[in-house]
């Protein structure tokens, strides 16, 4: 299985800015843009409920310089009545 390190992710939205900014793809977006940012994969619960794998609850996290990247590429590029922030994760409070 391929894993996705968050600055993985943080180089492929810097290397996609521009075509993200481009007007064709802009029409296509819907009224609200929601950027979900996946915190970290870890969790201090062994909830009976939980949907997650044991395999998916590993100790990675994303940095703050990857929600910071992501927040302010998010909000200079569209407007900010548009934009919403999804936080989630393993236990996104853990990070």
């Amino acid at each position: 299985m391929l894993k996705v390190l968050p600055e993985v992710c943080r180089e492929l939205m810097l290397k996609n800015m521009e075509t993200m900014k481009s007007p064709e793809l802009s029409k296509s977006f819907s009224k609200d843009l929601t950027f979900y940012l996946l915190l970290t994969q870890a969790c201090n619960g062994t909830c009976k409920f939980c949907y997650q794998p044991k395999e998916f609850r590993q100790p990675i996290h994303m940095s703050e310089k990857v929600v910071d990247d992501t927040v302010k590429f998010a909000l200079s590029n569209f407007p900010e009545d548009q934009v919403k922030f999804c936080l989630f994760g393993g236990e996104p409070t853990v990070n």
